[in-house]
């Protein structure tokens, strides 16, 4: 045929008309084709390609995406996790964002990655001037550093010092002591574990002194003044405290007989009933008695405890955490002595050396 007198592109009687080079479509499956003059384009990009703010770029066979910061894959379609192993620390939990993370911090932190300990000791909360010691989201008063109250009870800074809060079931200063149960007043049952440090029932020992209407004193004579004590009995419940013995009321006498000979009064017995505790033996004579006390014990009735520490005697010569008459024994808990002149301290006796023995 003979040559197009029209320029290339063009076609017509007038050479006004373009040729679609897009037709039919030349460019390979998922193109679109763009028809120019006297040529084509073929491409895969569109403005939804790249998500993100990714930008597209045709390539021959296909397309690229350049994604924004903080975002990849094919499209963009996928936000970069930030929240790395570690961003966050001290606990702090990591909110990923777009190229970039927040951290959120638990209580008594702060900081960008939760690095800073909130200081809990500025401005000083403690009384009394004490000394503020800081911790996490929390802080300890100069009085409280000791963890002074036991078994579980909390303590509290005060302008004078601490005062423990205890938990159900302890008492004392300290929480050291188990609390009174029922029934220990009046001839009550002393349990075991409570001592003279609350001024309760306790453990008899092997000896129990009661003091009628107040509460009873287990062990040596600790808290019973100048009031009788009675000894320690067995019953289906333990050990038993007894009241003082309250004399029967006199029964009237008959009247005598007009002629009939009175007998003469029996004399009475000082050492009916006996006098002397903890074991004393009472001699009579007439109307007056003798107490013989057996070690440790003295004094009129054998109340009186003797403190073998007043002669230096000691059975190692070092009494802290050691009982018996010479402190030769080892206790288990010897608190309940220490306001008695035994030398005793500790409630592990173990083989540790022990403080020296004195009078206290």
């Amino acid at each position: 045929p003979s040559p197009s007198p029209c320029p290339a592109g063009f076609t017509g009687p007038k050479c006004d008309e373009d040729i679609n080079e897009c037709s039919p479509d030349p460019c390979p499956i998922g193109a679109t084709c763009i028809d120019g003059v006297a040529s084509f384009t073929c491409t895969f990009c569109s403005a939804t390609t790249c998500q993100n703010g990714g930008t597209c770029v045709d390539q021959a066979d296909g397309f690229v995406c350049q994604c924004a910061a903080g975002f990849t894959g094919t499209t963009c379609e996928v936000d970069i996790d930030d929240c790395t192993a570690g961003a966050c620390l001290n606990g702090g939990t990591c909110v990923d964002l777009v190229n970039d993370f927040r951290c959120e911090c638990p209580a008594g932190f702060t900081g960008g990655t939760c690095e800073t300990n909130v200081d809990d000791c500025n401005p000083n909360p403690c009384p009394g001037g004490q000394e503020c010691f800081d911790g996490v989201n929390s802080y300890t008063c100069g009085a409280c550093v000791a963890a002074p109250c036991q078994n579980g009870g909390s303590c509290v800074a005060t302008e004078s010092g601490y005062t423990c809060s205890c938990p159900t079931g302890f008492a004392g200063a300290d929480c050291k002591c188990t609390e009174r149960p029922p029934g220990c007043n009046n001839d009550g049952v002393c349990d075991t574990g409570f001592g003279e440090d609350c001024q309760n029932c306790a453990d008899c020992n092997g000896k129990l002194n009661g003091k009628k209407n107040q509460q009873y004193c287990c062990g040596a004579d600790v808290g019973c003044g100048d009031s009788r004590c009675g000894a320690c009995t067995t019953s289906s419940n333990g050990l038993v405290c007894p009241p003082d013995p309250s004399p029967s009321p006199a029964s009237p006498s008959p009247e005598p007989s007009p002629g009939t000979a009175q007998p003469s009064p029996s004399p009475s017995n000082p050492c009916d009933p006996n006098p002397c505790q903890n074991g004393g033996v009472c001699s009579a004579s007439g109307d007056a008695f003798t107490c013989t006390c057996p070690s440790p014990w003295q004094g009129e009735t054998c109340t009186e405890e003797q403190s073998n520490c007043l002669s230096g005697v000691c059975g190692d010569g070092i009494c802290d955490a050691w009982a018996g008459e010479n402190c030769q024994t080892c206790e288990s808990d010897c608190r309940r002595h220490r306001r008695r002149g035994w030398c005793c301290g500790l409630t592990e006796c173990g083989t540790s050396n022990c403080a020296t023995c004195a009078a206290t």
